[in-house]
């Protein structure tokens, strides 16, 4: 349902440099999301590794749609246990926060005519959100996550992908605007405003809730996805 995003290792990844990965990629979009839509994308190989952070604002505003995917660079997985950010010629150790935020000095922008931006409209929310999944990533190692989502619509394994089964996609297609958290055979699908939240039930049905989760807090979120991970079983 999620692209088979597990952690399992392309070139000996460790647990630890994908939690370090996690980290990084969170402390940027905490700092540079909601002003300057600076966000961090995990990319997954074919066989379903996480391989790298692909560091854009290109899919968050309508503004900079025309910018290069990894115009800011990417967080690269490699047998280290932290990753290291790479921005053209330049290439450093991503334990260095300093060194990494300071990269995106600049990139804030007033918000007038980014009415229609993912970055305005996901807010504060997405941040949250992020940071839940992180924090999940960090303490879980069955816990993976997705950023960028194929959908199609082919009945598999007794069901429709959940997006398409609930009318948030009509053809197949990749989507940008949700968050997919997998752990074990469970799964919950939630778009980044927090305005839609789909989840496997005790019966194994994909169940749709609305707007619950837009104000929740990041403990109320992680608290949330925990439960419905089955993650405290």
């Amino acid at each position: 349902m999620t692209n088979e995003m597990s952690d399992a290792p392309v070139t000996a990844v460790s647990r630890q440099a994908i939690v370090a990965a996690w980290q990084a990629a969170n402390e940027i979009v905490q700092a540079h999301y909601e002003t300057g839509a600076i966000d961090a994308f995990p990319i997954y190989t074919e066989d379903g590794g996480l391989e790298k952070f692909m560091i854009t604002r290109r899919l968050a505003c309508v503004v900079h749609n025309g910018d290069l995917p990894d115009q800011y660079g990417t967080l690269q997985l490699t047998a280290d246990d932290t990753p290291r950010y790479t921005r053209g010629d330049k290439s450093f150790d991503s334990s260095d926060r300093t060194r990494l935020l300071a990269e995106f000095e600049g990139t804030d922008e007033p918000l007038e005519g980014h009415e229609r931006c993912w970055h305005r409209y996901a807010g504060a929310q997405y941040g949250r959100i992020y940071q839940a999944v992180t924090e999940l990533v960090a303490e879980y190692p069955q816990v993976s996550a997705a950023r960028e989502i194929y959908v199609d619509k082919e009945f598999d394994e007794g069901t429709y992908h959940p997006l398409y089964l609930h009318s948030f996609v009509q053809e197949p297609q990749m989507v940008y605007d949700w968050f997919a958290i997998e752990a074990d055979d469970q799964a919950v699908f939630i778009r980044i405003s927090g305005e839609a939240t789909i989840f496997r039930s005790e019966t194994g049905t994909w169940r749709f809730i609305g707007a619950v989760m837009k104000d929740a807090t990041t403990a109320e979120l992680k608290a949330q996805f925990i439960e419905w991970l089955q993650l405290d079983k």
